[in-house]
């Protein structure tokens, strides 16, 4: 009998002589029917189930690598491994950071991951153990989910193998992922003990305290003295003592001396500090010591510093201040500069003349610093860097980070701009064609309405307590013979003070007389030489600026001036409830970039590459 049957004319094989027999003609024969990707398919069960891998390498101390835990070793297991199981590295990635501490500062581990999800050939990541991947439990289970939805698998050569599609997977994986946080936790909650500890012991020999590391404050100098041995090895600790390193004739712990009780404690703004080391080539380990060196120079932790105290859990790793109630402050930890009064002095001059002893430059000619100026993807500042704005998160994360492909706008493009907006306000402000009376008439309609609703919610309010006054003295009345009841009372609306923002006293109107006056004024800011006025025009001027980097916007929103209006001080409403006026305050401008930048972003788009610039990861092999 035979095994084929006719279909259409043609001879085609039986159900049973397709089982029994080599797939391979019959899936070339239904590839060609179809087109796309059945042609991969087929190329795919030709070539056999080989597997593409990225090998994952990370260290954070040193003493991981005494440990046998060094990056070189580990990769040398995964070729091993990868060599035994018929895997193929395509690419090597490894790391010297902590797998605790901010996402941002990963570079290299979001290069991996970028990569992973974009090459087709990767399907699995080679680690040591899981905590070479990450030490945060809710955020290695988070990124494994996501590279299993991109096809991506995450192998540990040291830890059980586990099944996530069973319950019990579930719970071990889970159970793996804590374990390694825990330990991290465990080791972090000893070292800030011995850290605490440390600052607070004092040498013998000299009477100082000892420090926990990092670079002293300019004026310093660290030094390291030999105390003992343990385990056949010196116990290495470290001092600061006053840096004598003469630049200019003098010392510099001398200079630093001037400079704060000569300079800073009789009103010297950062910009003139700043100056006058640039001119006596004052420089610390890393430059010139800029404004905003010198504004962390004269913070609180540091003037305590500077006055001989040791200061200790100032802020968290994740830059979190503490208060200063939560603050390790140990007297004469170190040899003074300054004395406890002058630092006072110091901090109490920094408050009156610029508000803040973070205030930069008076005179700095970009104006819309200080938080005005956000971008609308990460909600970070739009900081200046040469005659541009960025992001912050890519000013101080060029490699990586959420913003590290935003943007450079022009200073003058945005001041620009902002110049044109404010300029219309007050056109609108200052009565050409009539528009006053349009707004005024607007904010009176807007007020009435507010309290006709107002009063109405207000009556109901009363209506709705009267309501459960009297179930209440009902249901009381009802069960007086059987004991008192167990009830809570219902609250069926929320309080008076909760039905929203009180109105003002009257209709607020834009006062005609005082509205000229005002832009007269402000016309005339705008065309002075003097950049600080321009800039404190632009502050009062402008609430929010929001770039979106995506599609190259910057969304305007201004203020309308309380001086202007009537009552004073209800600025904020009348551009809220008038149309005129919010078509007025807010505004949107097309942005123009560099042009390196958009040369740049047109090249990654074309060449499909992730990171910045188009960079890959490093350490490509296929």
């Amino acid at each position: 009998m035979s095994n084929e049957r006719s279909v259409n004319g043609r001879r085609v094989p039986s159900a049973g002589q397709v089982a029994g027999a080599d797939h391979s003609d019959f899936v070339e024969g239904l590839a060609g029917v179809y087109s796309g990707d059945a042609g991969r398919w087929v190329v795919q069960l030709r070539e056999g189930s080989s597997q593409g891998a990225i090998a994952w390498a990370r260290v954070s101390t040193d003493r991981q690598e005494e440990k046998g835990l060094s990056i070189p070793e580990q990769l040398r297991e995964m070729r091993s491994y990868a060599e035994r199981e018929g895997i193929e590295i395509v690419h090597e990635f490894q790391e010297a950071a902590s797998a605790f501490q901010d996402e941002g500062k990963r570079v290299e581990f979001h290069r991996m991951l970028a990569t992973a999800k974009a090459d087709p050939r990767v399907s699995l990541i080679l680690v040591h153990d899981f905590s070479r991947f990450s030490r945060d439990s809710l955020r290695a289970k988070v990124l494994v989910t996501e590279l299993r939805a991109a096809g991506v698998r995450l192998v540990s050569l040291n830890d059980p193998v586990v099944d996530t599609d069973t319950a019990v997977g579930v719970y071990m994986e889970a159970i793996t992922f804590a374990k390694n946080e825990a330990y991290s936790r465990e080791i972090g909650f000893h070292v800030r003990k011995g850290c605490r500890a440390n600052v607070q012991t004092r040498d013998p020999e000299t009477g100082w305290c000892y420090k926990n590391g990092g670079e002293p404050p300019w004026g310093y100098r660290a030094v390291n003295v030999e105390r003992g041995k343990r385990r056949n090895r010196p116990i290495i600790k470290r001092l600061w003592e006053l840096d004598d390193t003469v630049i200019s004739g003098r010392p510099v712990h001398e200079w630093v001396r001037h400079c704060l009780v000569e300079m800073a404690a009789k009103g010297a703004t950062l910009r003139e500090l700043s100056t006058f080391c640039k001119q006596h080539q004052l420089l610390t380990r890393r430059g010139t010591l800029v404004e905003t060196t010198w504004a962390s120079r004269l913070d609180a932790p540091r003037l305590l510093q500077y006055a001989g105290y040791g200061v200790w859990g100032v802020s968290s790793r994740r830059r979190v201040v503490h208060p200063p109630s939560e603050w390790l402050i140990v007297p004469d930890a170190h040899p003074a500069i300054i004395t406890p009064g002058e630092a006072i002095s110091i901090a109490e001059t920094r408050r009156e003349v610029n508000g803040s002893a973070f205030t930069t430059g008076r005179n700095a000619h970009h104006r819309l610093g200080g938080g005005i100026f956000r971008c609308a993807r990460c909600g970070q500042s739009m900081v200046k860097s040469h005659d541009s704005y960025i992001c912050a998160t890519k000013h101080r994360q060029a490699k990586r980070g959420t913003c590290a492909n935003g943007p450079y706008v022009k200073i003058s493009q945005i001041d620009s701009d902002v110049a044109a907006g404010i300029s219309d306000l007050l056109d609108v402000l200052s009565d050409r064609g009539n528009s006053l009376a349009t707004i005024n008439r607007e904010l009176a309609t807007a007020w009435e309405r507010a309290r006709d609703s107002g009063s109405r919610a207000k009556q109901a309010v009363l209506e709705a307590e009267r309501l459960c006054a009297d179930s209440d003295a009902f249901l009381g009345h009802a069960m007086s013979g059987v004991g008192p009841p167990q009830r809570g009372r219902l609250r069926l609306v929320p309080e008076l003070s909760m039905i929203g923002p009180e109105l003002p006293g009257r209709a607020p109107q834009i006062s005609t007389a005082l509205a000229a006056r005002y832009a007269r004024r402000a016309r005339k800011a705008v065309a002075s030489p003097d950049r600080l006025e321009r800039k404190r025009l632009f502050r009062r001027l402008v609430k929010v600026i929001e770039l979106d980097p995506e599609r190259l916007e910057a969304k305007v929103i201004f203020r309308v001036p309380d001086d202007v209006t009537i009552p004073r001080g209800s600025g904020d409403w009348c551009a809220a409830n008038s149309a005129l006026l919010r078509s007025a305050t807010r505004r949107t401008y097309q942005v123009r970039p560099s042009r390196k930048w958009l040369t740049l972003r047109s090249r990654r788009e074309a060449c499909g590459l992730p990171g910045r610039h188009g960079q890959t990861g490093s350490g490509e092999l296929g």
